[in-house]
């Protein structure tokens, strides 16, 4: 099986979150596969962008579940890199916060990551925390700061919250 060659599409970045090249084998895209948010910034919507047949995790919350353990995973390193006052490693890590911050948000409201004018498509959202796009932006544009770790990590929190409001309201709408 051959693997698919693409770059992540110009929408799916921003000053903080770089273009990246992506080999892939097909199989690796029809599932929901967490361990590939450990190695891509956005794999799913750069395939499904590209025109490439993908699972769509923006039509199943239940994979955020996997996202939010994985910030959990990698936020413990962060906090000790940001004690000890190395940004230069902590940089890269917050960055992979960041984007999975972003997809969970983004899957949490049934839609594929866009960074492109992410603030006009994410003003539309239900399920947003509270002034989560000022905070957002703010997490986005300083990185490297120690107060950007500490809103990623209560935006997190909020969003984990909002995804369980979400489930419980669900389930109780199937029970009627």
């Amino acid at each position: 099986m051959n693997a698919m060659k693409f770059t992540t599409p110009v929408f799916l970045t921003n000053q903080t979150l770089k273009e990246q090249h992506l080999d892939l084998l097909p199989d690796q895209m029809d599932r929901w596969n967490p361990a590939l948010l450990d190695f891509f910034y956005f794999p799913y919507e750069s395939c499904f962008y590209s025109g490439i047949n993908c699972f769509q995790p923006w039509r199943d919350f239940t994979v955020i579940h996997d996202v939010l353990f994985l910030w959990k995973e990698q936020k413990s390193g962060l906090s000790d890199l940001f004690r000890q006052r190395n940004r230069r490693e902590a940089l890269p890590l917050m960055k992979k916060g960041i984007a999975l911050y972003v997809s969970a948000f983004f899957w949490l409201n049934n839609s594929p990551v866009h960074l492109f004018k992410w603030k006009d498509k994410a003003g539309g959202f239900e399920r947003i925390p509270m002034n989560g796009m000022e905070r957002l932006e703010f997490v986005l544009h300083t990185p490297g700061h120690y107060q950007s770790l500490a809103q990623l990590s209560e935006l997190f929190t909020e969003l984990e919250k909002i995804l369980f409001k979400h489930m419980a309201i669900k389930k109780a709408s199937r029970m009627l």
